[in-house]
């Protein structure tokens, strides 16, 4: 029970700090961030696969919001 709300707790303090930190960070540091923890919160330990894993969805999910549905995203200190 007490690992449960430590993993709630972290994700729910990660969810915050995405919400304050997007605008000034920008949507792919952001999301890699909040993805990496989410993964470790789950269990994944391989470091190499967090990353792939963190770095391949926040491209994908950037290419589908910006160039297919049109959305403008946060761009942050991150600007091409």
């Amino acid at each position: 029970k007490g690992k449960d709300l430590q993993r709630v707790t972290t994700l729910a303090l990660m969810l915050v700090f995405f919400g304050v930190t997007l605008r000034y960070a920008g949507y792919l540091l952001c999301s890699a961030a909040l993805l990496v923890v989410v993964l470790r919160v789950l269990g994944l330990r391989s470091k190499v696969k967090i990353i792939l894993i963190s770095l391949c969805t926040t491209l994908i999910s950037y290419y589908i919001f910006v160039h297919i549905l049109d959305v403008s995203l946060p761009r942050g200190w991150v600007s091409f």
